[in-house]
């Protein structure tokens, strides 16, 4: 609530039990070192103290283990100014999983979290487990699933390119930004332009539409 009321950890770092905010880390006798550690294992690394999404200009354009520790759980990657969100979690330690990684993506700011099926479809009980390698997709496999299945379709947000960016440029460059999904506007209101490439469409009477 904005640091209106302020609620502690037992020592075992559960919430909602009452705890004082005693460190687990040495208890009644914590030292400052043990507090500050404290502080970062059980409040910053579990998302207590926010700013866990990582914004649009620090990760769009990133790829390979950039992108992975940009993306990696508790973090996230997505865009502020909606509530788009995704994610990839190791569970590369947990015996009881079926996939070493998940690839998720969040429509509510992270408060739940949705996967696909294998063939990249939403909605149908995904548990993000990647569909490169399934259950036995790498770590590359998943950095891959993130940017083609959720990056490159809007799933995580950012797909507006604000007008600093884009205004003055031309030919390319200016196609590349418009490029769909992307789309060239204005992040202050709700104003947006973008093309549709349709060259591979057999149906579509245009190759371009704007």
């Amino acid at each position: 609530d904005g640091g209106l009321t302020w609620l502690g950890l037992t020592f075992g770092g559960e919430p909602g039990q009452g705890g004082t905010g005693c460190p687990g880390y040495g208890m009644t006798s914590a030292t400052q070192a043990q507090a500050i550690a404290w502080l970062q294992d059980e409040h910053i690394d579990k998302g207590r103290c926010g700013c866990m999404t990582v914004p649009c200009e620090t990760w769009q354009g990133s790829t390979g283990e950039s992108l992975y520790s940009l993306a990696l759980s508790p973090s996230m990657i997505g865009d502020t100014t909606t509530n788009k969100r995704c994610r990839i979690d190791d569970a590369t330690k947990c015996t009881t999983c079926a996939c070493d990684y998940y690839v998720t993506y969040s429509e509510d700011g992270g408060l739940t979290w949705l996967g696909l099926t294998f063939g990249g479809e939403p909605g149908q009980g995904g548990t993000g487990c990647p569909g490169y390698g399934m259950t036995s997709a790498t770590q590359a496999q998943a950095i891959a699933w993130l940017q083609d299945e959720h990056i490159d379709k809007g799933r995580c947000g950012c797909m507006t390119v604000p007008c600093e960016t884009w205004q003055g440029s031309t030919g390319e460059s200016l196609y590349s930004l418009a490029l769909s999904p992307s789309m060239i506007g204005d992040t202050t209101t709700n104003k947006r332009c973008r093309i549709d490439d349709a060259t591979k469409c057999t149906t579509c009477a245009c190759d371009y539409y704007v």
